[in-house]
């Protein structure tokens, strides 16, 4: 898939993101959905899914740092913000889960990604 997108940035001029190359969410196993399944129906997506996609979604909407989490907060997603060492207080990633009841929530981590600034 990254090769593909390098390809169209290439044709059509587009900026090329850094490092891209080697990330994104590796396979969805057999435990995932079969978990998935028994916890939530026969449809129901791995929470790692579904915390990537709202992310993404949320991502591309929000006009601030404070509206993305803002966003993925009201959609139920628990968000804990990562600050840098220098005590200037800037974000420089976060973590996610999904609230679920009765169940421990399950986390996600986004990285050296940032929300949008």
């Amino acid at each position: 898939m990254s090769r593909l997108c390098a390809q169209l940035e290439i044709r059509f001029g587009l900026r090329a993101e850094e490092g891209r190359a080697g990330r994104g969410l590796p396979g969805y196993s057999r435990a995932e959905a079969e978990r998935a399944r028994r916890e939530r129906g026969p449809a129901a997506e791995a929470d790692r899914v579904v915390l990537a996609r709202a992310v993404r979604a949320y991502a591309a909407t929000a006009d601030s740092e404070g509206e993305f989490v803002e966003q993925l907060r009201e959609a139920g997603v628990r968000v804990r913000l990562r600050y840098d060492g220098s005590g200037r207080g800037e974000v420089v990633g976060y973590a996610v889960a999904l609230r679920r009841a009765g169940n421990a929530p399950r986390c996600g981590s986004a990285g050296a990604s940032s929300p949008p600034t």
